[in-house]
């Protein structure tokens, strides 16, 4: 029996796929969980994160937004200081102390603190 070639797209997600997956999610009320693109939505993230957010008290904002990053969005965040920034300055609105990483450019070496 012949069988015809593979299809060279079987097994994967053509570009414009997630964004009609997330633009459907949307609509049904299930939005598509990513990490914020503002520090608004990232302290409003970390909130919800923290169940009790007196258990956290006295940990460094850096560190509760790497938790939030690592558990919520399986994001290491020396490898996305950008989010990490972002999450920490979200974690410090909320009253967390500490430095906010700084980006250096690279994105996968060790971070400057403000």
């Amino acid at each position: 029996m012949d069988r015809p070639p593979p299809r060279p797209d079987c097994g994967t997600v053509a570009p414009t796929t997630e964004a009609v997956l997330d633009a459907v999610r949307e609509a049904n009320g299930r939005r598509a969980v990513a990490p914020a693109r503002t520090v608004e939505a990232a302290a409003a993230e970390v909130e919800a994160y923290l169940v009790v957010p007196a258990w956290a008290a006295g940990e460094p904002a850096a560190d509760v937004a790497a938790e939030v990053l690592r558990a919520l969005h399986g994001v290491e965040p020396s490898r996305a200081p950008f989010l990490w920034a972002i999450y920490a300055e979200g974690a410090r609105r909320l009253g967390f102390a500490g430095a906010v990483p700084v980006p250096t450019g690279g994105g996968t070496g060790p971070e400057a603190e403000a």
